[in-house]
């Protein structure tokens, strides 16, 4: 229910709630695309009715499911597409419906200069808090001639135990060297935070 998932990732779930067997049946019978946002109360999952939801989610398609005895499935979901909810569609259905519209990393012309000087200052704050050092394989994996800002910044988003809300502000974000920067300063070391700035995955069930 508090779960925040990003583009070009792989999520496991594990599905037992009746409207999700049902979504997961209907997704596999057809285009096999789910789409994913999260409760702005996470606690109202199970509330009646239709509880809120934040207008941007991600859309990810079923790449593989396995249907336990029970009726519980497990499955992977590659998270494609972040998408913003237009309107939410009158369904008889156990799930809830919408019409989405798919959203685009934006990427500033004016900010193109020290584009890459940012990749590089949030790869290596994310590879220090994941490895305590530089990891040269993974630098050049994820090096900016490899991948571009705006996939590095879900990567990193996803991969790290932040905080629900502040991953919902990353999802959001579509300026993608706004979104380096949101992460790059959470990831900043204490310490240096209070000094003068110079300027420049278990299972989650349903």
């Amino acid at each position: 229910a508090d779960l925040v998932v990003f583009p070009r990732v792989l999520q496991p779930l594990h599905v037992f709630e009746p409207r999700y067997r049902a979504m997961l049946a209907d997704a596999l019978a057809d285009d096999r695309l789910i789409a994913m946002a999260r409760y702005v109360d996470p606690g109202s999952s199970l509330a009646p009715g239709q509880p809120a939801l934040h207008s941007m989610g991600c859309l990810g398609r079923v790449t593989q499911s396995e249907l336990l005895p029970d009726g519980r499935s497990n499955l992977l979901l590659a998270c494609l597409l972040r998408v913003q909810i237009v309107e939410e569609l009158s369904s008889d259905k156990l799930y809830r419906e919408a019409r989405v519209e798919v959203c685009h990393d934006h990427y500033a012309v004016e900010r193109a200069a020290d584009r890459e000087a940012r990749h590089e200052r949030l790869l290596e704050a994310f590879l220090r808090k994941v490895t305590g050092e530089t990891d040269e394989s993974l630098k050049r994996e994820l090096a900016p001639s490899r991948m571009q800002l705006g996939s590095l910044t879900d990567i990193v988003a996803y991969t790290l135990p932040l905080d629900s809300a502040f991953k919902q502000q990353l999802l959001e974000e579509l300026d993608v060297d706004r979104r380096a920067d949101l992460l790059q300063a959470r990831l900043q070391p204490e310490e240096a935070k209070n000094q003068p700035r110079r300027f420049p995955p278990d299972f989650s069930a349903n």
